[in-house]
């Protein structure tokens, strides 16, 4: 039996875990509303966006390698970057991003 969404399977039947690359831009102010682009691979739609404890807003998939999203109001400094997808396979960008 297999679980997870389909498009989150290899023809193995294995479940690919999603990957940043990058998030641009890299800074934004503490009080959030910066609109923010990731990239990376096998970023599925329905997937949490989250930087430092707070998820992301308006997340839209535009493929499998690139989304989008608003910041939310966050404490000054450097953040992780996390993206978990449906199935719960997650990615880390460590210090990813700095609300200013």
């Amino acid at each position: 039996m297999q679980f997870g969404p389909p498009q989150a399977k290899e023809a193995s039947g294995t479940v690919v875990a999603p990957r940043i690359d990058r998030i641009v831009p890299t800074r934004g102010p503490a009080w959030g509303g910066t609109e923010v682009t990731l990239e990376g691979d096998g970023l599925l739609v329905g997937l949490k966006v989250k930087i430092g404890g707070e998820f992301l807003r308006d997340v839209k998939v535009h493929s499998p390698q690139k989304i989008t999203g608003t910041t939310y109001r966050n404490s000054a400094g450097w953040h992780d970057v996390l993206v978990r997808n449906p199935g719960r396979q997650e990615a880390v960008l460590p210090k990813g991003f700095r609300h200013e």
